[in-house]
């Protein structure tokens, strides 16, 4: 593998397959790294995209060099990798993180806090080790990312009404949303690392349009041509119906997520500028839309 291709972590993570896409359209040879490379080497028709295990910094026996690095994984993963991809030539790297840095950071969820304390912490350290080891970055942090039925949030309203042909939302449900398809996602980080003069900072990627909680699930109504039926519940209502999901075996696996922070957090603003992506790497996402290959 040569110095001119690009290394992905967390390839087989919902952003990855289109990021692997996108990246060999533009003629990029690319080396995927997996836990289970040999799952994913089977069903690969791509002959540009070679999967491999990321390999031990002890291990001299390898012989990779690559300059160029996307970063999939939670970008605190990514920190405890950083010595051996330096040792592999990292010289320019895409990292992504989450608007949730500063969406959860004053939750009164212990979890949600940890989580928003985590990304603050790897953001710093990864920029700390970069500029020691002369590395060039660029961190990413999308907003809700949707898209192709692989997502968490979208999909799983999509799911929720399917099964039970309504929602249910806590109180208005007056929280800005500023969704971005995972497609988008993927189009940054390629534009990204195919800089040529690296800016070496964070940029918030969202989608084209801001709209509350309750209008992006009315809209996904619309988008199954199903009636909008939406049932309004105070937060006492909501936290009991999480608990019977959590607690119902044909509930838990699909609804295991929800928990009563998430659905406070429907009235709050979470909706991100990301005009210095536009301007910088040509970042133009598209309008919330689902279309078939997002509905599944």
């Amino acid at each position: 593998m040569n110095k001119q291709s690009i290394g992905v972590l967390g390839a087989s993570s919902i952003v990855g397959g289109s990021v692997l896409q996108q990246l060999t359209s533009i003629d990029k040879n690319v080396l995927a790294f997996s836990r289970y490379p040999e799952l994913h080497a089977s069903t690969s028709k791509d002959s540009k995209v070679h999967w491999q295990k990321l390999p031990d910094i002890t291990d001299d026996s390898h012989n990779l060099a690559i300059e160029s690095w996307i970063s999939l994984m939670s970008i605190w993963e990514l920190v405890a990798l950083l010595p051996v991809m330096t040792t592999l030539g990292l010289r320019k790297l895409v990292a992504m993180s989450s608007t949730s840095k500063f969406t959860k950071a004053n939750s009164d969820s212990d979890k949600d806090s940890e989580i928003s304390a985590k990304l603050e912490r790897a953001e710093q350290e990864v920029g700390a080790w970069c500029e020691k080891n002369n590395v060039e970055w660029v961190i990413l942090r999308p907003t809700m990312i949707y898209g192709l039925g692989k997502d968490i949030n979208v999909s799983t309203i999509v799911r929720f009404i399917k099964r039970f042909g309504f929602f249910p939302l806590l109180g208005a449900a007056s929280g800005l949303r500023q969704p971005v398809h995972i497609e988008d996602v993927a189009y940054a980080c390629v534009a990204a690392i195919d800089l040529d003069s690296f800016p070496v900072r964070s940029y918030n990627i969202s989608g084209a349009e801001v709209l509350s909680y309750y209008e992006m699930v009315t809209r996904i109504f619309k988008f199954l041509n199903k009636k909008p039926r939406i049932v309004k519940l105070p937060l006492f209502l909501f936290k009991a119906a999480i608990a019977v999901a959590h607690v119902t075996p044909v509930l838990r696996k699909r609804f295991a997520h929800w928990t009563p922070a998430m659905a406070q957090r429907m009235n709050q603003d979470m909706a991100f500028e990301h005009s210095e992506a536009s301007q910088d790497f040509g970042f133009n996402p598209q309008k919330f839309v689902l279309g078939p290959k997002d509905l599944n």
